[in-house]
């Protein structure tokens, strides 16, 4: 009988081992989240079921505060905000030419300066995406205006002149 129970302590021991070293991989592999995730696994049956129905308690009193917003709503709203902008800086050249009387020379060069800064914009948010900062999204405003932005025209670096000095001053007379 001794020898039964010392063989099963032996047993639980190195089960106990094995799951702090899972632990410490997941650790090392996901990060401190990986940790919260896995930090019921030392804890017995009982145990694990009475943390999960706090947590789940915890929940929805938080719920209930309303502590707590829907990722897809921020989604949604962020996303809103982007074809917005877009839209907005898609006819601000037409807006200003129609204010300002500016000529068509004038009005395509702020055009592609609000195109090249829709274009960094998008490459800025895309960049997001792919580092992890922030989630890939299923909304698909978010997708398209982190993807399709606004069509391609020149960059800064075509060698066109400023927007100031190709409009003559025009914007600071406005």
């Amino acid at each position: 009988m001794a020898w039964w129970k010392g063989h099963r302590a032996r047993e639980e021991d190195e089960a106990r081992r094995r799951g702090n070293d899972i632990r410490q991989m997941g650790l090392a592999l996901l990060g401190e989240d990986a940790a919260v995730a896995q930090g019921l696994n030392g804890l017995t049956p009982a145990e694990q079921k009475a943390a999960l129905e706090a947590e789940i308690a915890a929940i929805k009193l938080g719920q209930l505060r309303g502590d707590f917003v829907r990722a897809a709503d921020i989604e949604s709203e962020v996303g809103q905000i982007f074809v917005w902008f877009q839209q907005s800086m898609v006819g601000l050249p037409d807006r200003l030419s129609k204010q300002m009387d500016m000529s068509r020379e004038q009005r395509d060069v702020l055009s592609s300066a609000c195109s090249d800064l829709l274009n960094d914009l998008a490459d800025r948010l895309e960049d997001l995406r792919h580092e992890g900062s922030a989630p890939n999204s299923t909304d698909p405003s978010i997708q398209k205006s982190t993807h399709n932005l606004i069509g391609s025209g020149p960059s800064p670096a075509s060698g066109q002149a400023s927007i100031g000095a190709e409009m003559g001053g025009a914007l600071s007379q406005a």
